[in-house]
């Protein structure tokens, strides 16, 4: 099956890459450009934020090493989580991260008008990652228990970034379902995730 092909074509990829020789370059190389269209689309919409737009270098070198630091701690030893999906929950994690650094930087730049002194920002305070852990094994019990194992596999798909055109040659479905498919998974997620999302707004 194509899926599971690509699965074992992935993980192969990401042990290689971890072994650090040669070979791993170049595996790591195939799996940015398996990924680059998740990893521009990200890049692409933080670089929208006001706040980071000016900086739409630095926010695709941070995407770049947050992908490149999933590669080394995807979990191997678990088949539940697809490495696209993990992939795009820590890029988003690292360049919210980014953002809120960005946001306690304003007012150190408009006070340091006349220094040439460049402002550190604080290092990453270790409990937001885990918050975000915990928040992210949350909400993939919510949609591992609503979803039905089909359309889990194919929300994870759609969510790592893959077309419907995409994951229909994966999963051996036409478009057409594929896309009734994810609009079935939106419609319960919708309603079963809304107390995590509603939790993001407030924070």
């Amino acid at each position: 099956m194509n899926l599971e092909k690509n699965k074992t074509e992935v993980r192969e990829l990401i042990l290689k890459t971890r072994q650090g020789d040669q070979g791993g370059q170049e595996s790591f190389n195939e799996l940015l450009r398996r990924y680059m269209p998740l990893i521009e689309s990200l890049v692409s919409k933080f670089g929208a934020d006001e706040l980071l737009m000016s900086q739409i270098d630095d926010v695709r070198q941070e995407a770049m090493l947050a992908f490149y630091n999933t590669v080394l701690e995807y979990d191997m030893e678990q088949n539940e989580v697809e490495f696209g999906l993990y992939a795009k929950m820590w890029i988003t994690f690292s360049l919210r991260t980014l953002r809120e650094k960005q946001k306690k930087r304003q007012p150190e730049l408009l006070l340091d008008t006349v220094s040439n002194d460049y402002y550190v920002c604080d290092s990453e305070d270790p409990t937001g990652k885990i918050l975000e852990e915990e928040r992210i094994n949350a909400l993939y019990k919510i949609i591992r228990s609503s979803l039905s194992d089909f359309e889990f596999e194919v929300w994870q798909l759609y969510m790592s970034g893959r077309s419907a055109k995409q994951i229909s040659a994966l999963v051996g479905k036409d478009v057409r379902s594929v896309n009734n498919t994810i609009y079935r998974a939106r419609k319960k997620l919708r309603e079963d995730c809304s107390g995590i999302v509603s939790q993001n707004k407030k924070e």
